[in-house]
């Protein structure tokens, strides 16, 4: 078996690399989209029937909203523009990936919302919305050089 170099081999055997909307091996055949209504401007036909669509569009016939740039709306949304989501109950954000909380006051700044309408509370802090504060009056309320972090009626201070 004889080794061949890539240089040789394209020597030996021309391949020609068409531009997006030509086709044939020697790039002479226009391609074209009339089954995907022509890409509907927002593509260019890169083979028979075959689009390929501009940023922000997607499907067979770049007729459908893409929203790359926001994620594809993080999986909790629908593209429902150019790079507009719409957000499905309990995300927020641009593309969708923040959990809201604000049915909780958005826990009260007393906490950290870690998914829909569940707030994850700071030290010190108890309740769906983070606004009870834990109380350790059996350790002296922690003698003010703590924070108590009482768990179901188990006072200790950290």
């Amino acid at each position: 078996m004889t080794l061949v170099s890539v240089a040789q081999r394209e020597r030996d055997n021309p391949l020609c690399r068409c531009q997006p909307g030509f086709v044939g091996s020697d790039c002479s055949i226009v391609a074209t989209c009339f089954n995907v209504s022509d890409c509907s401007g927002h593509g260019v036909c890169v083979d028979f029937d075959v689009c390929k669509c501009d940023s922000g569009w997607a499907g067979p016939n770049c007729t459908e909203f893409s929203c790359e740039r926001l994620a594809a709306c993080s999986g909790h949304s629908q593209c429902k523009g150019y790079d507009v989501c719409s957000c499905d109950n309990g995300w927020q954000g641009d593309s969708c990936a923040l959990p809201d909380c604000s049915s909780n006051n958005d826990c009260s700044l007393h906490g950290v919302c870690t998914s829909p309408h569940t707030c994850t509370c700071y030290d010190g802090y108890h309740g769906e919305n983070c606004t009870a504060m834990k109380n350790c009056t059996s350790l002296n309320g922690c003698n003010d050089h703590g924070v108590c972090a009482a768990f179901e009626g188990n006072d200790t201070f950290i």
